[in-house]
């Protein structure tokens, strides 16, 4: 974060954490730096600046997805055809991996 390549930043604000009784206020206080940086660089930036979701996490909502349209009686390669149509990653999808994804999720 900004404070931690900056030091100088925080030269008052380690004074004043020395004042309090734990070291768990003092963790709290920087969550809530860390929260207030986020929430500018958010403001700042708007929706490009969130972080992408883990594509391993999209693929197996996909899959959930699937399962409730009842297309879980499909070949993997049938599959393989549903997330290159639906799935906003924009990585080519194969049936070995969809098959891997599958057993996984049925872990």
């Amino acid at each position: 974060m900004y404070w931690w390549a900056n030091p100088e930043v925080l030269e008052g604000k380690a004074v004043a954490a020395e004042n309090f009784q734990s070291r768990r206020q003092e963790a709290r206080i920087l969550q809530d730096l860390e929260a207030a940086e986020f929430s500018f660089l958010f403001g700042v930036y708007g929706d490009s600046f969130m972080p992408v979701p883990k594509v391993q996490f999209l693929h197996r909502q996909l899959l959930d997805i699937a399962t409730l349209l009842r297309l879980d009686a499909l070949t993997n390669k049938g599959l393989e055809e549903f997330f290159e149509d639906v799935c906003p990653c924009g990585k080519k999808h194969n049936a070995e991996t969809i098959r891997k994804l599958r057993k996984r999720k049925a872990r």
